[in-house]
């Protein structure tokens, strides 16, 4: 049955899986009964961000104009990211080496809050559904550039992800912020509930250093003056005018400084320490392809799981990585969440959500115990080409997504599979050599070649 064309939420009909031979059918579902909400409270021993892991510091290029691909629209429309990979109809564009390359207007815009803080308490728990961990993050405002709280207020920040030392348990979502006990950061951040969400998720925060500002999303940094300055004249623009407040001297932190690598490799991986277990890392992983969208000329149900698979066996076919993605067969899974499989399914998210997301959840010593990923059925896939430009290629995505499961972050070379963007119509179903390296940085393989002929 062809899906509608329409940028509305429906309701999907869940087929029964089909059985196609993309690998080895073992094992049984396992039910997670799930636990009762719990709080981290207190600081966790250790170097340990709210996920309970060392610092992300993932690549992304500069933002260009973005806008999000609706299922059956005819325009463009310009939207901010949520979470995940980035999808986009549009042909990129080129971008200033300025300071507008963190998206200050952007964030600005669509801001309810901007202001320089401190992190004061991180609690993180179960979500009321009991599909994900989320967190709470206090942290009192030390200035304010935008908002009508006093100043010395307190403020809570909602992200999804975090970690429960009782449980053992931490989950992390790609592209949603993390914070860390006592960090100075700038937020740029909109109401939510009885506090805030950050602006375009992770890229809604700024980590302060002395007088300069780290960008962790995107691998930047800056003066952190200048900044100010800039978001204060776009105020000024955005009032309509009159006195215009700069800063007069420096600002700076309390001297803050988390430790920020200048290795590319490390920027690359999503966490320097967080990693299956090795050697020998094996991911086994089910699919379900509960997408209306099979059919006609996007490809049946064989076809889809087959581009799931081929873009699982990319990665496997890097010589230098010590690692295996493993496709063990269907599951009846219609929703992503801590069973103790991996697991790939359809699910609706909305046209304002990002078109595919994995999720990670791994224990206190770092190992990764699960990961998932969510296909979003309200964008428009395709799987045997030709694409319109209204398409997206299926395989493309989730070569991008199984990246994220391997901890990999973001690459600035449009090139690479784990670049953040893919527009409509584009195919990228082959690893660029930045991908190979990172994933043999996170993996090597000790003999230098894992994959002999």
């Amino acid at each position: 049955m062809q899906k509608k064309r329409t940028y509305l939420s429906f309701i999907p009909s869940f087929f029964t899986p089909l059985f196609v031979t993309c690998g080895l059918f073992i094992g049984s579902l396992s039910v997670w009964t799930g636990v009762q909400a719990q709080s981290s409270g207190e600081a966790p021993s250790g170097p340990l961000t709210s996920e309970g892991n060392y610092k992300i510091l993932p690549i992304s290029p500069p933002p260009e104009e973005r806008t999000v691909l609706k299922a059956g629209m005819d325009e463009p429309e310009s939207k901010l990211s949520s979470n995940g990979l980035l999808l986009s109809q549009t042909k990129d564009e080129e971008f200033s080496e300025t300071v507008e390359d963190i998206g200050v207007q952007r964030l600005v815009d669509h801001s309810d809050l901007i202001g320089l803080a401190r992190v004061l308490k991180i609690d993180s728990f179960w979500s009321a559904d009991g599909s994900q961990i989320e967190s709470v993050t206090t942290l009192q405002l030390s200035r304010q550039l935008k908002g009508d709280h006093e100043e010395g207020a307190q403020i809570m920040v909602y992200t999804i992800g975090g970690f429960l030392p009782q449980e053992d348990l931490g989950m992390m979502q790609a592209h949603e912020a993390s914070f860390s006990y006592g960090e100075e950061v700038l937020i740029f951040a909109k109401s939510h509930k009885n506090g805030y969400r950050l602006v375009e998720g992770a890229a809604g925060k700024l980590v302060v250093t002395g007088k300069n500002f780290l960008d962790h999303f995107r691998a930047q940094n800056g003066s952190l003056t200048s900044l100010v300055g800039e978001i204060v004249a776009l105020l000024h623009e955005r009032n309509g005018g009159g006195a215009l407040w700069r800063p007069t001297t420096a600002f700076s932190g309390s001297g803050f400084s988390p430790h920020f690598s200048t290795s590319a490799q490390q920027y690359f991986v999503m966490s320097g320490y967080r990693r299956w277990s090795t050697p020998n890392a094996t991911v086994p992983f089910y699919v379900h392809v509960n997408t209306e969208q099979t059919g006609q000329n996007d490809g049946g149900q064989a076809d889809f799981l087959l581009a799931i698979c081929n873009a699982a066996k990319t990665w496997n076919r890097v010589s230098r990585a010590n690692f295996s993605l493993q496709y063990q067969g269907t599951t009846s899974s219609t929703s992503t969440g801590y069973n103790g499989r991996n697991e790939v399914v359809f699910m609706d998210k909305g046209s304002g959500e990002r078109g595919a997301v994995a999720q990670v959840w791994y224990r206190r010593d770092l190992t990764i115990v699960e990961a998932d990923i969510w296909i979003n059925d309200d964008y428009d896939w395709n799987v045997t080409g030709p694409l319109t430009p209204y398409e997206l290629d299926l395989q493309s995505a989730l070569l991008h997504e199984f990246g994220h499961w391997l901890v990999l972050g973001h690459l600035a070379d449009r090139e690479a599979a784990m670049y953040p963007k893919l527009s409509g119509g584009m195919v990228k179903r082959n690893l660029h050599q930045a991908d190979e390296q990172g994933i043999s940085t996170i993996y090597p393989c000790p003999s230098g070649n894992c994959r002999p002929d």
